[in-house]
């Protein structure tokens, strides 16, 4: 059951690296409107895994309503091409082994797609004015560009966003987890400003990077909790992000 629920783990979290691969297809088509609709899971809200597993974020209902055929189309099309090695994206560096490049090709494929793409871009026009100012924010800080596209698997840049579990505003913070970089009371709620949540949510990422000493697993322990990210480390015999999405 252990191995299991580190199973799910990984896959929580490798769900939310896709937000690496959006620089390299946004800057290539232009927008189309559609609605969208949020709903989020924590990963350490989530019941035992042997009981039953969600995964509710955004880009994962997205994924789940994509036009197959569109889909096949588009990964065919690809295949076709001389695949290219994916070095970095967004200030990460990509590793060039076969899963890792198997995983990123195959979301490129899926997020070219009319819907996909109908669907990310309508998020990020709605969003655009919160998304520069993180954009500013992180050249302020000397962070990887890819950040800026964390808001979006999170909240879909909805600075309103409420989910199942109780995370709130554009960064999703939790109250376990706003400490101390935001305040709540019963006339006051930080995680809902969006200026101020950018600003605790790029700290926050800084002292994981400082914990992990890596930016996938900094990343990745943002969206399941830095207890659970140390927890599969310390279970896995490769202490890389690559292999726990892996393995």
């Amino acid at each position: 059951m252990k191995n299991f629920k580190l199973m799910h783990d990984s896959q929580c979290i490798i769900h939310n690296f896709l937000f690496w691969l959006l620089p390299l297809v946004f800057s290539c088509f232009p927008l189309f409107p559609q609605e969208t609709y949020l709903e989020k899971v924590e990963l350490e809200e989530l019941p035992p895994a042997d009981d039953y597993y969600i995964d509710d974020s955004p880009l994962h209902q997205i994924l789940r309503l994509f036009d197959e055929e569109d889909y096949e189309r588009q990964k065919k099309f690809l295949e076709q091409k001389q695949r290219k090695i994916i070095k970095e994206a967004g200030g990460i560096k990509i590793p060039g082994d076969s899963f890792s490049q198997g995983i990123i090709h195959d979301y490129i494929a899926r997020y070219m797609t009319r819907f996909g793409k109908q669907n990310l871009y309508k998020i990020l026009d709605d969003g655009e004015i919160y998304r520069l100012y993180v954009r500013q924010e992180i050249k302020k800080h000397g962070l990887p560009a890819a950040l800026e596209y964390l808001p979006l698997v999170e909240s879909e840049y909805k600075p309103t966003a409420k989910s199942r579990s109780g995370a709130r505003g554009l960064w999703q913070f939790m109250e376990n987890s706003m400490q101390p970089f935001l305040k709540k009371n019963e006339w006051l709620d930080e995680r809902l400003d969006p200026w101020k949540a950018t600003e605790a949510a790029l700290k926050k990422l800084e002292d994981n990077y400082k914990t992990f000493g890596d930016w996938p697993l900094a990343i990745g322990a943002y969206n399941c909790g830095a207890g659970a990210m140390r927890r599969a480390l310390a279970k896995s015999p490769v202490k890389t992000f690559w292999y726990l999405s892996e393995h």
